[in-house]
């Protein structure tokens, strides 16, 4: 075990000698996997990530984020493509990448950008969240309940997760799968109105309307003015 740890450290070590640094990241997220408390490759990808970020003006990616948000996805693609170099290691950078590519329907390089993000910094669920959002956003829902998914694993009882994975489950006409999912949403954050009324959505979908009709009670008990 210990030789298969150092040759793949060693092969890292080599692709970032001849300024590889993506693929480095994935030998180093690969050992993560198989051994997720060695301390060479955690540091290692930390260290890509710091560079990454420090390449960036100050500010830079908050108003990239905010150009995503708004629509105008082509022209954030336009100013993360020219620091895109420089910033190799950024997990934010390529996360934000990935969304604005999301948006636009490139879904091949959306993918590539943020399965980078996530080797990056594979422990951090607001990664696998915005992806699965952003695939939302862009009506492939297939792809978003993939994020989802990845971002369930790390936080089983994330109300977010939670009720994001049962809306892409719905919106593939996965209905009971949903209710499922949403139902134990519920359980976690029972005063949650946002959970209550997605229930309600997926029990309605799932044919239980006299269910249904209770959760949407229960979401406007909990706040009546809730409508999404």
């Amino acid at each position: 075990m210990r030789l298969d740890i150092e040759t793949m450290l060693r092969k890292a070590a080599t692709r970032l000698a001849h300024k590889q640094p993506l693929e480095a990241a994935s030998i180093y997220a690969e050992i993560l996997k198989k051994f997720p408390h060695n301390i060479r490759a955690k540091s290692s990808l930390a260290d890509l990530n710091k560079i990454g970020n420090e390449a960036l003006p100050q500010g830079y990616l908050q108003s990239i984020h905010a150009l995503v948000r708004s629509g105008r996805a082509t022209e954030a693609l336009s100013q993360v493509q020219v620091l895109e170099p420089m910033a190799f290691g950024s997990a934010d950078l390529h996360a934000l990448l990935g969304q604005a590519y999301l948006t636009l329907g490139q879904n091949t390089q959306a993918d590539f950008h943020l399965k980078v993000a996530i080797q990056l910094q594979p422990g951090q669920v607001r990664h696998q969240l915005s992806a699965g959002n952003a695939a939302f956003l862009a009506s492939n829902f297939a792809m978003a309940e993939y994020y989802f998914e990845m971002a369930l694993a790390l936080a089983p009882e994330n109300e977010d997760v939670l009720n994001n994975l049962g809306m892409a489950l719905a919106a593939q006409m996965k209905f009971d799968v949903a209710e499922t999912i949403v139902a134990k949403a519920a359980v976690y954050y029972p005063d949650s109105a946002k959970i209550a009324y997605n229930r309600a959505n997926a029990l309605r979908d799932a044919g239980e309307h006299g269910q249904s009709i209770l959760s949407y009670k229960r979401a406007i008990e909990l706040n009546p003015h809730y409508y999404n």
